[in-house]
């Protein structure tokens, strides 16, 4: 819920999209809208969360932009001197620890707000969590397995063709086949995301403070400590599958595609860097030597 909402920081700013500025000027109020579907804020509550939303928005441009801005670099770099398992594996981490910071970002919103609920906003945060879960049951575990195999191929193809381009029918015959042989760990994940939120509720109904609910939160949405051994697992057992299948598909694609690639990350990384107030966050990485960010 607010993890999700406050990883729209991240989300957008690594969304191919030719509004970029208008996105990320507006992703307090894109927030703030998302957040509002589970919690009917007292006009208190909304004056407090509002003055911290801004809080944490003015801070991104400044602390956590740069970084993004950073990540963007080192991945036109590659894309355009040739990517190898271990620099994408790298390159993958240094995403993973962006996504974590974002995490503990939206813990430092969310457990403040969370721990001052009262019990009839709890009641309305269940029936909303409960509404989220169908849509993710609706979206992730259709019952017929190949409507859902064919839905989870189309997301990957969507996710990779927003960068590359239309792939060639033979590109995308070797995707399509990677994906199938990938596990499906989308009922795992929605088993794990109930079992948080029972627990939240729980926690929240017996009155925790607010100490206690950022640990739960930081175990949750930025650490995974929580998480079960098999999920680990699998989860980076797949992300190697992914890494694996995108240089394979690197590999086919011809010099201009990767140019027209590369360009495409670019000119994210040249408008997100306009509306940073910070500066540069890069580091001499390990990833083959491209400019990495600082964590």
């Amino acid at each position: 819920m607010l993890r999700s909402s406050s990883i729209l920081l991240f989300a957008l700013a690594l969304a191919s999209c030719s509004a970029t500025r208008l996105a990320y000027d507006n992703v307090d109020w894109l927030i703030d809208r998302r957040v509002k579907e589970y919690i009917a804020f007292t006009p208190s509550q909304r004056e407090r969360w509002e003055m911290e939303l801004e809080r944490a928005h003015a801070l991104h441009r400044h602390i956590e932009l740069p970084k993004v801005v950073g990540l963007l670099t080192a991945i036109e770099a590659v894309t355009l001197d040739g990517v190898d398992e271990a620099t994408l594996h790298c390159l993958a981490q240094e995403a993973h620890a962006l996504l974590r910071r974002h995490g503990r970002i939206a813990v430092e919103l969310g457990a403040p707000l969370l721990a001052g609920l009262e019990p009839a906003q709890l009641d309305n945060l269940e029936a909303a969590m409960a509404e989220g879960n169908e849509e993710y049951r609706d979206k992730y575990l259709a019952e017929d397995p190949q409507q859902r195999q064919k839905a989870r191929v189309q997301r990957i193809l969507e996710r990779i063709t927003r960068w590359t381009g239309p792939l060639t029918r033979e590109q995308q015959a070797m995707v399509e086949a990677d994906v199938a042989a990938m596990p499906d760990l989308a009922q795992f994940w929605f088993d794990y995301r109930r079992n948080r939120q029972d627990r939240l509720l729980e926690l929240l109904r017996s009155g925790a403070g607010i100490e206690e609910v950022v640990t739960f939160l930081s175990g949750w949405w930025v650490d995974g400590a929580d998480r079960p051994g098999a999920l680990v697992r699998a989860t980076q057992e797949i992300r190697a599958d992914f890494v694996a299948m995108l240089v394979r598909l690197y590999d086919t694609m011809e010099p201009e595609r990767r140019r027209s690639t590369a360009l495409r990350i670019g000119e994210l990384r040249t408008d997100l860097a306009s509306l940073t107030s910070g500066p540069a966050s890069l580091l001499a990485g390990a990833c083959r030597g491209t400019p990495m960010v600082a964590r």
